[in-house]
């Protein structure tokens, strides 16, 4: 058993590194020249409202073969549905099936011969080519399929067909809602709009949804025949082509949930008759849309490096709204649906600082929902008969705790990691009014919550905190977690700090417990323990070593150092990427760039097919795994680039290993300012644009 695992651990290890050492790389486009291929893992696309993954045949009016853990079912999600269990997908919306016969265009009717499948991380544009022989007929297919970014409840896929000899064949628009968990039965509105939008809604996670679709043949409009199913409609077309002449179908499709609009089926309906009557209108301003954000940008010399970091920032890109107007993306964000996209640490702690740096609106949707979600977390506080609030280990839209029976419930440490976000987004943005009408009541209320929940240990004259779930979770239920501790001490005093610069109540109990609590510590060597009893077990993911970078407590580099390398060897090897990732950023930091670099190419075989979506760990497919990406991206950002957000100012201190010549990190956010930091072997500069 440990032969084969080593074996696949070989094969993913030099799979992923030939491709990441490769010298022709484009940095921007990732192809799929093999529909058959075992491996084949979906693209995915995304506009901050809604994502999508697109299978070999270009469009997903046909379900994916391979089903990755906890995929989506329909491969679509969008922001803001949820039930009282967690996100619930969406209609597949944006199929468009093409028909010769009896037989569908699909990977396994026929033959398909010349394809290739590109993925556009520009534009969050998939395209797919290829020519496909059936029944005497040999019919070349172009697709292309995109969701707006400017107009973001639209998506369209535009097909072309050419055949080599006179034929018909049949399109169908189909919109499909069958998988959806608890939806009312469908409604449909046709007729009652102009001729060219088809609209059925439904209600499910407490909203309702609307899909309108529009399809013109050749510029022409397609009504088309429409048969209603039980999860939408399928409308057809019959089309009789010439030789060599080629036919062009362009499908949009809308989708309006009543959080958007209070009439979704109108909304829905004007939204894909406009666009249709706009098509190249409507793909300039997707393709601009993109543009703005890709001024946000990482650029370095090293084709491996810069793939991937392209790759991290189009996901994060593709799972946030830029206007604050989204939603929060749980561990896959909206390219899948593990753990039902629940609201975790993963978003402050993984997924936020990069969006924040590079996007601040992008960041205000993390924090607009912990605002919305306070009254849930001052609901877990009560419930344990104590004051304040205590953010879900689990949070789905109303912030209570959707998995109070278990011991992951009582991570406790969440309420610092949302804190901590909260703060930096304040010194991010410098807005003083989101401090004083905003921030500071959850600053207050996290720390009322820690002063209660902090024991006093009068023979040992300290605060501890006892019987919490480490973020280490392998270790179940401990008393005095280091890193609870320490986030619980620096909520405190944050709050001090925050109470005296708004000129407010400044509660004695939250500097008294503050001062007193204990954080474990191995004296003699100087390194930090984990949890109160821990002698050297196997830990999950990084956990003491989270106090060095995120929380950046103070101590010295030493004690950084030795804590560093005493977890080092003290994880599973199948280990999670959140560990290599915090690893290289604090390797970085103590002036050890090449273990720095070390840590970054033990994230390659979490990369997974053609399109480099990401998995938690090297031997499973939760994927795509925003929280990994993430991590990547604090590597590049926060390691090599020696980026800090501090009250004093942003900073740098910068560490590149020998195989990074230069490193570019443009469109950095600070207090409102907009900064670039550029790296070379000759040292960097932080400049104010």
């Amino acid at each position: 058993m440990k032969s084969d695992a080593a074996q696949l651990e070989k094969q993913l290890r030099t799979l992923t590194q030939d491709l990441f050492s490769s010298k022709d790389l484009d940095p921007w486009v990732r192809e799929c020249r093999d529909i058959y291929s075992p491996g084949h893992r979906d693209a995915f696309i995304g506009n901050g409202l809604i994502g999508l993954r697109v299978p070999p045949e270009g469009e997903p009016s046909v379900y994916p073969v391979f089903h990755a853990v906890k995929m989506a079912p329909g491969g679509t999600q969008m922001h803001g549905l949820w039930d009282d269990k967690g996100m619930v997908p969406t209609f597949n919306f944006l199929g468009l099936k093409i028909q010769h016969g009896r037989m569908v265009f699909r990977r396994d009717s026929g033959a398909i011969l010349n394809y290739v499948q590109k993925l556009d991380w520009k534009t969050a544009t998939v395209t797919t080519e290829c020519d496909w022989h059936h029944w005497g007929c040999v019919f070349h297919i172009e697709t292309k399929i995109w969701l707006s970014r400017s107009n973001q409840n639209l998506g369209c896929v535009e097909t072309t067909i050419t055949s080599d000899r006179d034929t018909g064949f049949s399109v169908m628009d189909i919109v499909d809602g069958s998988f959806i968990p608890g939806s009312t039965p469908m409604e449909y509105k046709f007729g009652t709009f102009y001729m060219l939008p088809k609209v059925v809604s439904s209600r499910f996670g407490g909203h309702q949804v609307a899909v309108a679709t529009t399809l013109t043949i050749d510029g022409n409009e397609a009504p088309g025949h429409v048969e209603c199913t039980p999860g939408g409609y399928i409308r057809q077309n019959v089309i009789m082509i010439k030789k060599d002449t080629p036919c062009r179908i362009v499908k949009y499709a809308a989708m309006v949930s009543d959080a958007a609009s209070e009439d979704p089926i109108n909304t829905a309906a004007t939204l894909a008759g406009y666009a249709i009557e706009n098509h190249e209108t409507m793909r300039t301003e997707h393709e601009k849309a993109w543009a703005k954000l890709w001024e946000h940008n990482i650029e370095t010399d090293h084709p491996g490096v810069q793939m991937l970091v392209n790759d991290g920032l189009y996901h994060l890109y593709c799972n946030l709204d830029e206007h604050g107007k989204g939603g929060v993306p749980g561990p896959c964000g909206l390219s899948g649906n593990a753990w039902a996209n629940r609201i975790f640490w993963d978003a402050e702690t993984w997924s936020f600082p990069p969006a924040a740096l590079m996007n601040p609106g992008m960041a205000s949707n993390y924090i607009k929902y912990r605002v919305d979600s306070l009254p849930g977390a001052r609901r877990n506080a009560a419930a344990l008969g104590l004051p304040g609030a205590l953010f879900p280990w689990e949070g789905g839209k109303s912030g209570d705790e959707l998995i109070p029976g278990l011991i992951y419930s009582k991570q406790h440490h969440i309420n610092a990691d949302v804190i901590l976000a909260i703060w930096k987004y304040y010194l991010i943005t410098g807005d003083e009014t989101y401090l004083k009408e905003q921030a500071a009541e959850l600053i207050f209320a996290c720390a009322d919550f820690w002063a209660e929940r902090a024991v006093y240990n009068e023979e040992k004259d300290r605060y501890e905190i006892l019987k919490v779930c480490c973020p280490d979770e392998g270790a179940r239920i401990q008393n005095n977690n280091a890193f609870t501790n320490y986030g619980a001490k620096f909520s405190l005093e944050l709050a001090e700090k925050v109470a005296g610069k708004l000129n407010l109540e400044v509660k004695p109990e939250w500097g008294k417990v503050a001062g007193k609590l204990w954080i474990p510590v191995e004296e003699e060597k100087q390194y930090i323990i984990e949890f109160e009893g821990y002698c050297g077990q196997e830990v999950k993911q990084g956990d003491a070593i989270l106090l060095i970078y995120p929380m950046e407590m103070p101590m010295t580099k030493e004690m950084a150092k030795n804590t560093c390398d005493y977890y080092r060897d003290k994880y599973p090897a199948q280990k999670i990427m959140m560990s290599s990732a915090i690893h290289g950023i604090i390797d970085a930091q103590l002036g050890d760039a090449e273990s720095s670099w070390k840590m970054f190419q033990d994230l390659l075989p979490h990369f997974r097919g053609d399109y480099m979506l990401v998995s938690e760990a090297p031997y499973n497919e939760t994927i795509s795994l925003l929280t990994g990406i993430c991590g990547m991206l604090q590597l590049v950002m926060m390691g090599w680039g020696g980026l800090r957000i501090h009250d004093d100012g942003l900073k740098a201190a910068p560490n590149l290993p020998d195989a990074v010549n230069y490193l570019k990190i443009k469109g950095l956010h600070y207090m409102g300012e907009v900064y670039d930091l550029s790296v070379d072997k000759a040292g960097f500069e932080l400049k104010k644009r």
